[in-house]
């Protein structure tokens, strides 16, 4: 399977360009981030995504380009969720 690897890279800053920019507004004179948990959770997602999309990806026969996905989470364990009660919907 082909990845497009500068789209997957791509994607990720812009989705981390929205998440700061709402938490940037959301910042108190205080230095505290005041938020609501569903104001992020679409970002939160797609960045999981993305990151675990990254982690994923190798080149065969190259340790320099593992699953690096499967050495840290083996088995059924995964990447953490954000908000896996689903507050705020």
């Amino acid at each position: 399977m082909e990845v497009n690897f500068n789209n997957l890279r791509k994607q990720a800053c812009k989705t981390y360009d929205r998440l700061v920019v709402k938490m940037n507004r959301d910042i108190n004179t205080d230095g505290v981030l005041e938020l609501e948990v569903h104001n992020i959770q679409k970002e939160m997602d797609e960045l999981g995504q993305l990151i675990g999309s990254i982690a994923l990806c190798y080149q065969p026969n190259d340790p320099e380009i593992k699953d690096v996905f499967e050495e840290l989470y083996p088995g059924d364990s995964s990447m953490a969720d954000f908000n896996p009660h689903g507050y705020g919907d």
